[in-house]
């Protein structure tokens, strides 16, 4: 926003699919006609509570589908089987669409759109003076755009990561709602739009100066960068280093599981500057206590069980999320990171819903309750983030050094011996990371087996583990199963494009 004019950002555009969501609101903002409603400093706090609820009720499924699909947990309940059987791949996805489709979109695109009203009368605003009310100081607009921007990135990186390959409709923001839509993007392009905003977040906040105060008040679980601009810029670069990875290796995905693949090399190493310039979410300090999420640093949505608040929405599914035998495989259960979260039921008392057979006899059980923060970003987060980079350079001795550091002071294991190539380091760096974040709705195991083409190569079949609940593969022959690593664009929205949804890489 800063200068002559704000620079043009772009956004996701809510369609048809949007409609549902938007109807729940006492009051839908006509976005053609914005001048039409209050720009007073009271209704700025209204609207910019309203940007930060915007996705709390759907990240739960953030979480359900995206550990489910990257095989560290899965959700046993009678009641919904395909929360196991579409999700970890017994069932074709495709027949599940209204089942996922629209989780993870409706919600995030109307507070994208909520947060595209609050940029555009940033200007706007009136506040007391001395003279009466005038506009916020520069500072402040500077400020307020540059976590307001932020904040609308982190809805699309939520969305870019359940959607991956099948891309990610991009538009201007005052796209008229009766226009034709806008083309799916592919992926390496909607990363490279969500580094573009972070840019231009972090140049704003920058702008504000580090002292400027928010004309505005922040959730609890902002707390740790509310402060002023230049607390807030700490969460954007860490934003901005997780998406730096993901457009690394948007267009370098290696062809094998042998080889790194051919990523960004000038993403990563501003990845990494992005990253350790984090504070106060990066620290290179690391302690026990970050064992369990809500004592680490970060940044995170906050919940609550009082009346007309939302309660965090995996604590009501919790003693139903089963980690799985795959991850097992790789855990100590003497890990504190393992044992913060999950408590073990005794073989003769897990899950006895469809699929129980792949599930372990370890649920989530401990810190987790209706006022239970649910991570955006947090400290251990990064550690892996940092490791990735360095990983995807070919320095593995420090993303060995990296990944060790966590294992030791937040899990309290011995460091373990490594030897420096690709192979034993990923390998590693996924095993500490799926302990260290699963059931988290982060998603970055996900977004690791996919960029390190490993979806296939870490597959489950089905049929090698038919169990007395009778599921068997349905594919002939039962070599493989039905694995997915993203959630389908929802037909809702397929429907609007006259089935197009094919994504353009120009």
């Amino acid at each position: 926003m800063h200068g002559a004019g704000r620079r043009a950002a772009p956004v996701l555009l809510a369609l048809a699919s949007a409609v549902a969501a938007a109807c729940s609101n006492p009051t839908v903002p006509n976005y053609n006609a914005l001048a039409g409603f209050p720009h007073t400093a009271a209704s700025l706090q209204s609207e910019v509570t309203g940007a930060f609820d915007g996705v709390r009720s759907d990240i739960g499924n953030f979480q359900l589908f995206t550990d489910g699909m990257a095989r560290n947990t899965a959700y046993f309940t009678a009641s919904e089987q395909r929360f196991v059987s579409v999700v970890t791949g017994e069932s074709f996805a495709g027949a599940g669409d209204l089942f996922m489709g629209p989780s993870v979109w409706d919600f995030y695109f109307n507070a994208i759109k909520g947060i595209d009203t609050i940029i555009g009368n940033i200007g706007a605003i009136t506040v007391p003076t001395a003279s009466g009310s005038g506009p916020l100081p520069a500072t402040q607009q500077e400020a307020l755009f540059g976590a307001m921007e932020t904040l609308k990135a982190m809805y699309y990186m939520y969305i870019a990561q359940t959607r991956d390959t099948l891309g990610v409709p991009v538009n201007e923001v005052g796209h008229p709602i009766g226009a034709p839509p806008t083309p799916i993007l592919c992926a390496r392009d909607v990363w490279s739009q969500i580094v573009a905003m972070l840019d231009s977040a972090n140049d704003s906040l920058t702008v504000a100066g580090s002292a400027t105060a928010f004309p505005v008040a922040m959730p609890p679980g902002f707390a740790l960068v509310s402060g002023n601009a230049g607390s807030f810029a700490g969460f954007t670069r860490a934003l901005r280093g997780k998406a730096r990875i993901e457009l690394a290796y948007s267009s370098g995905r290696p062809v094998d599981t042998l080889s790194i693949g051919t990523p960004n090399a000038a993403q990563l190493d501003s990845a990494i500057a992005d990253i350790q310039s984090a504070a106060p979410v990066y620290s290179a300090t690391l302690s026990a206590a970050a064992a369990v999420p809500a004592a680490d640093l970060g940044v995170f949505h906050t919940f609550s069980t009082t009346s007309n608040d939302v309660q965090n929405p995996i604590n009501t599914n919790a003693a139903a999320i089963w980690v799985l035998q795959d991850a097992m495989a790789e855990i100590d259960t003497l890990d504190n990171r393992f044992v913060a979260k999950f408590g073990d039921a005794g073989a003769a008392n897990g899950p006895t819903s469809v699929g129980a057979h792949i599930a372990s006899s370890w649920h989530y059980v401990n810190n987790i309750s209706g006022n239970a923060p649910i991570p955006v970003v947090r400290n251990v987060e990064l550690q892996f983030l940092l490791a990735r980079a360095h990983l995807a350079k070919g320095d593995f001795a420090t993303a060995i050094a990296l990944v060790n550091g966590v294992r030791t002071a937040v899990g309290g294991l011995p460091a373990a011996a490594v030897a420096a190539d690709y192979v034993d380091a990923r390998n590693f760096l996924l095993a500490e990371q799926r302990v260290s974040t699963m059931t988290e709705a982060l998603g970055d195991r996900l977004d690791a087996l996919r960029d390190l083409n490993l979806v296939a190569a870490r597959d489950t079949t089905w049929s090698a583990r038919s169990g007395p609940d009778g599921i068997a593969n349905q594919i002939a022959g039962g070599t493989k199963d039905f694995q997915t690593s993203v959630i389908a664009i929802p037909l809702g929205e397929s429907g609007a494009r006259n089935g197009n949804i094919t994504p353009a890489c120009p």
